[in-house]
């Protein structure tokens, strides 16, 4: 029988507190649900500006109507603009957004083992944060 190695719960812990802490953020600019959601499409503005709502569908696979209310939260919190091109609207970052993005960034602290050196881990949004 294979021994299962005894579970470690602070990299949980850590990670528990990463997202109360970017929740908190998010609060403070008037976001109120969807936290994920709304912090991947304002990241995906804040990395391509100018990309439009359907590229967002297509990357994250989520219907039109939920990018569309999203999008709207993050225009009325101020966070993001858009700009009707033709038929496309493009996504732009605000000054705000920028500056919540980067509040963002500064709270994601490593996990730090119990030699104090950091855990080295994949991020797969850190491109975009």
């Amino acid at each position: 029988m294979a021994t299962v190695a005894p579970i470690t719960i602070a990299p949980i812990r850590h990670f528990a507190e990463q997202v109360m802490i970017v929740e908190g953020i998010l609060q403070e600019s008037g976001i109120t649900t969807n936290f994920g959601r709304h912090l991947y499409v304002l990241a995906t503005a804040t990395h391509f500006m100018g990309v439009t709502q359907q590229e967002i569908v297509q990357a994250t696979g989520l219907p039109k109507y939920a990018i569309s209310k999203i999008v709207g939260s993050l225009v009325d919190a101020g966070l993001m603009t858009q700009e009707r091109e033709s038929r496309k609207k493009r996504l732009f970052t605000t000054d705000s957004g920028s500056k919540l993005m980067s509040r963002v960034r500064a709270s994601m602290k490593p996990h730090l083992l119990p030699d104090g050196k950091e855990k080295v881990h994949i991020n797969p949004f850190a491109d975009l944060l």
